[in-house]
Formats: C-alpha cells, structure tokens, sequence
C-alpha cells in the first residue's frame, strides 16, 4: 500500500496546472517557453496575470496535502507519510505530464507539510512573508523558508511513535530538494540578474538564456 500511495503522490503532484491554465488563457502557448521558463506558480503569476498565478497556487498546494491526506485515509503509518509528501513534490519538479521537466516544488511542498507539520510550516511561512518583503524576491524567500523548516521541525515536534525523527528526516529531504531546485536562482542573485516580484521577466531572461 505504501508504493501504491507514493505512486499516486507522484503523480498527483506531477499535475501541470501552471501550464495547462497559462495554454487554457492563451491557446497553443506553452509556460516553459515564457517568462522564466519555469512551469510553476510564480511564472504563471507573472505570465498569467494575478488569476491564473493565484489559482495555480492554490492548485499546487492542494497537490500535497491531497497527497499526504490520501495516504493517511489508504492507512499509511505515521512515520512513511513524510514519503508521499516526498513522492508529490518530486512529481511537480519531475511530472511525468511535461516531458519530466517541472517547477520548484516550493508551494507542493507546503501542502504536504501543513498535513505534515503545520506548526513548523508556519514558521518557515513567517521567514518567506519577512523575506519577501525584505528583497521581493520569491527565490531568497524560499530558500530561506526551506532552511528554516527542519530546524523549526525539531523543535516543535517532539519525537515518538507518531511524530518521531522519521518525519524530521523526510521534512529535511524535501527541503534540501527544494533548495537544490534553487541552484539556478542561486548564480543569478549572485550575478544580480535575480528577478523582483513584479519585474519584467523578458529583461531579465533574454530569450535562449539559461533559466
């Protein structure tokens, strides 16, 4: 039952509702050739208009608490539901849907994590609204949020058959996957070429450019 849950997770979380409601607004357009190139919320936010990018939002993080909640109704045990959480946020980045080439797992990854653990979650969330309104850049915002949230996990949740260091293990997966989706954000700030919020995109990724 745990592979048949992982399964699903994967391929609940490989759903491309960025691309298929920015292909919904404009016909034959394709996300991963707009903007920054990456199918995911923010793009859309940016590609899309402030609709499209909010309901894709809200659509990616119901991909990982459906995820997780489908897991524990199949009967999955506590200490494996971090797996699935896990299974939706390598399925965003890698959907079988678009070729394996997804987006950055960040708001999938909060879905699975608000089942998972919400009190460490809304820590992390406090650095990212901090962090964003600090720089307005969403990629510093959730790599911070990223880095904050195995450290707020071990404090917050105390180990035991339920909870246990099983589930700070998988939080911590998530998030180093999650950074490491980053790395390309990451040369970009260092070279100060990292869009703001609300910047145009075309100006700062001249078509063909390395996203």
């Amino acid at each position: 039952m745990i592979w048949l849950s992982i399964a699903a997770a994967y391929l609940i979380g490989g759903l491309p509702f960025s691309y298929w409601l920015v292909r919904w607004q404009r016909p034959g357009s394709d996300l991963r050739l707009m903007g920054s190139g990456n199918p995911g919320a923010t793009n859309a936010f940016r590609v899309g208009g402030r609709t499209i990018g909010l309901v894709t939002l809200v659509l990616d993080i119901l991909k990982g608490l459906v995820a997780v909640e489908l897991a524990r109704v199949l009967g999955i045990e506590a200490s494996l539901l971090g797996a699935t959480a896990l299974a939706a946020v390598v399925g965003h980045i890698a959907p079988v849907w678009l070729g394996f080439r997804g987006g950055k797992g960040v708001a999938t990854a909060t879905g699975g994590l608000a089942s998972l653990a919400p009190g460490a979650l809304a820590v992390a969330g406090m650095v990212f609204i901090v962090m964003l309104l600090a720089t307005r850049i969403v990629a510093v915002s959730s790599i911070a949020a990223a880095l904050t949230l195995p450290l707020a996990a071990w404090v917050l949740m105390s180990p035991g058959p339920d909870a246990g260091w099983s589930v700070i293990v998988w939080i911590l997966l998530i998030s180093l996957l999650v950074v490491a989706r980053h790395r390309a954000n990451l040369r970009r700030l260092l070279s100060g070429r990292e869009a703001r919020l609300g910047a145009e995109l075309e100006d700062m990724w001249p078509r063909g450019e390395d996203r």
